[in-house]
C-alpha cells in the first residue's frame, strides 16, 4: 500500500512537471509569434493604405481576408498566452479606480456599429449615478468585449442584445442578454471549460478554439467576482458576472472573525477598518524609504492616530492585525460610536496623504469606501452586524495604453495663441508633451496633430489633466513641464484615424 501511494505521488509529480513545461513552452512560443505577426500586420496595412503603391479592388479584397485571418491568429495567440499565465499562476491584475459606466460607453459606438452590420439592436442600460470600482481596466474590457462579441456572433439577424449594469448592495452585476440561438441545457454548465464549444454550434460557421470564456472566468474570479450563464435553445442566452464594489479584501479573515465574534457575543458594537495598498508589490517600489520602512512608517501613522483618537473620545484602544506581505492593515474598534470612527478615518487619511507628499509621491489616490454587513454569517451559522470602512491607497493609473510617439502638434489656446511642439507619447484618450511653462489644470485647448503613418492631420478639443516639472539636465537653463492632455471631443473620422494609427504601434 505504501509503495502504491509512492508510485501514484511520483506519477503526479511527473505530470505536474510536464504541465509546467507545456505552459512555459506555450508562453514562449506565443511571445515569439507576436513579433513577426505584428510586423506582417504593419506591412499589410502599408499595402492596404496604398503607401507602397496603388492596388486593385480584387487585391484589396484579398488583403481584407488576410487581415481578418491575421486578427484571428493574433486572438488565438493572445488566448494561449493568457491560459499559460493562468496555469502558471502569473496572471497579475493592475487595479485602478474607474467608473464602470464610462468604461462601457467608451466601446458602445464600436459594438453598436458591429451589431448593426447584422441588423441586430444593441442597447445599454446603465445607472444614472457613477459606479466607481477598483478593477484591472484592460482585463475587464477583455471580459466585456468577449461576452458582447459572442452575443453578436450567436444572434441571428433582427435579434436583440442588451448590456446592463445593476448595482447590488456590495457588488456590481453586469449582464449581456441576447435573443440568439441559445445553448443546450447539458452544455450550459460546460461553457466556461477550456476547449469547449456548445454541441449545437457549427464550427464551420462559428470558428473558435473554446478558450475565451474560460479566460473570462479566470479574470472575473481573480477580481473576487462570480460569473454564470442562463440559456434556452431558440430563445437566447444571459451571461452575468459580478465585481466587488470595493477591492476584494476579505473582511472576515479567520483571526479577525474570531475577534469580532467574541466582541459581539459580549454585545459590544463593532466597527472594522481595512487600510489596503492597491498593487502593493508595485507601489512599494515607488517609495524612496524602502518597503520595510514603509510598513513601519504606516504602523506609526496608525499608532499616532490611535493616540489622538483615544484622547478625544476616551475609548479603549483598537486592535490591529497587519498583513505586511499584502500591504493591508485591519483595525477592529470595540464599542466605538460611528462619529468616532469617521473622525479616525479622516485623521488616518490626512496623515497618510501628508506622508506620501513628504516623500514626493504625489500621484496617489486615497479613497474611502463603506460596506455594511448587517447579516453576515460566519462558519458557525451566527449572524452579526459589522460596519466596515475600507481605505484604499494606490498610484493613479492610466485608462488607456500609451505608446512612444514623437510627432508635430500645434496648440491653439482660447486666447488665440498658436504654438508648435513635439509629442512624447499618445493614446486614444490623450497626449503627452514637454512645455516651457506650466499650463493651468483643466484649461481647454485645441490641438492639431500629425499622424505619421496615415499622413494626415487630426484635430481635437482637449483639457490639461496633469503636469509634472522635469529635472533639468546639466547645462539646461529653461524649465520644462511634462504635460498630459485628455481629449474631450474629436470628430468620428479623426477618432478612427487615430485608432488605426495606434494599432500599427501596439505590438
Amino acid at each position: 500500500m505504501k509503495e502504491e501511494k509512492f508510485q501514484v505521488q511520483k506519477k503526479l509529480e511527473v505530470l505536474e512537471d510536464l504541465n509546467k513545461t507545456k505552459s512555459e513552452f506555450v508562453s514562449l512560443v506565443s511571445h515569439e509569434l507576436r513579433t513577426p505577426l505584428a510586423i506582417i500586420s504593419q506591412l499589410l496595412s502599408l499595402i492596404f493604405d496604398e503607401t507602397a503603391g496603388p492596388i486593385t479592388d480584387q487585391q484589396r479584397e484579398i488583403l481584407v481576408r488576410t487581415k481578418n485571418n491575421l486578427d484571428r491568429l493574433k486572438s488565438i495567440i493572445d488566448k494561449l498566452l493568457d491560459i499559460s499565465l493562468v496555469e502558471r499562476r502569473r496572471l497579475k491584475l493592475r487595479y485602478s479606480l474607474v467608473n464602470i459606466n464610462d468604461l462601457l460607453q467608451e466601446s458602445e459606438d464600436f459594438f453598436v456599429k458591429m451589431a448593426a452590420e447584422k441588423n441586430i439592436s444593441l442597447s445599454y442600460q446603465l445607472p444614472k449615478d457613477e459606479v466607481n470600482i477598483f478593477i484591472d481596466v484592460d482585463r475587464i474590457v477583455q471580459v466585456i468585449s468577449n461576452l458582447i462579441n459572442n452575443a453578436i456572433k450567436f444572434t441571428e439577424e433582427n435579434g436583440k442584445i442588451t448590456v446592463e449594469v445593476k448595482v447590488l448592495e456590495n457588488k456590481v452585476r453586469i449582464s449581456v442578454v441576447d435573443t440568439g440561438i441559445g445553448i443546450t441545457k447539458e452544455d450550459v454548465p460546460k461553457v466556461f471549460e477550456r476547449f469547449v464549444q456548445g454541441g449545437n454550434i457549427d464550427p464551420a460557421v462559428h470558428k473558435g478554439i473554446g478558450l475565451g470564456l474560460s479566460i473570462v472566468k479566470e479574470i472575473v474570479e481573480k477580481h473576487g467576482g462570480e460569473i454564470w450563464a442562463e440559456s434556452q435553445m431558440g430563445v437566447g442566452s444571459k451571461f452575468y458576472f459580478t465585481l466587488p464594489r470595493f477591492h476584494a479584501v476579505n473582511v472576515l479573515e479567520k483571526n479577525i472573525k474570531e475577534k469580532i465574534k467574541n466582541l459581539l457575543e459580549e454585545r459590544i458594537p463593532v466597527n472594522l477598518i481595512n487600510l489596503f495598498i492597491v498593487n502593493y508589490a508595485e507601489f512599494k517600489k515607488r517609495v524612496d524609504v524602502g518597503s520595510q520602512q514603509l510598513n513601519q512608517d504606516l504602523k506609526e501613522i496608525i499608532d499616532a492616530a490611535f493616540v489622538e483618537f483615544c484622547k478625544k473620545y476616551k475609548a479603549p484602544p483598537p486592535q490591529i492585525t497587519s498583513y505586511v506581505a499584502q500591504g493591508k492593515y485591519s483595525i477592529v474598534f470595540p464599542g466605538a460610536e460611528a462619529p468616532a470612527v469617521v473622525f479616525f478615518c479622516d485623521l488616518l487619511k490626512e496623515r497618510t496623504k501628508n506622508y506620501f507628499f513628504r516623500h514626493k509621491i504625489k500621484d496617489v489616490f486615497i479613497a474611502l469606501g463603506i460596506l455594511s454587513y448587517s447579516t453576515t454569517q460566519d462558519e458557525g451559522g451566527v449572524d452579526f452586524p459589522v460596519n466596515v470602512k475600507e481605505i484604499y491607497i494606490g498610484s493613479e493609473m492610466r485608462r488607456y495604453k500609451r505608446i512612444d510617439y514623437k510627432t508635430n502638434m500645434t496648440l491653439l489656446t482660447a486666447a488665440g495663441e498658436k504654438e508648435n511642439i513635439q509629442t512624447i507619447d499618445v493614446s486614444q484618450g490623450g497626449v503627452c508633451f514637454l512645455y516651457p511653462r506650466p499650463l493651468k489644470t483643466d484649461t481647454e485647448i485645441k490641438v492639431q496633430m500629425e499622424l505619421l503613418k496615415k499622413k494626415k492631420t487630426i484635430s481635437a478639443r482637449a483639457k490639461v489633466s496633469w503636469l509634472k516639472k522635469t529635472d533639468r539636465m546639466p547645462g539646461e537653463k529653461k524649465e520644462q513641464y511634462k504635460t498630459g492632455l485628455e481629449f474631450i471631443s474629436m470628430d468620428n473620422k479623426d477618432k478612427e484615424s487615430l485608432l488605426s494609427e495606434l494599432k500599427l504601434y501596439y505590438e
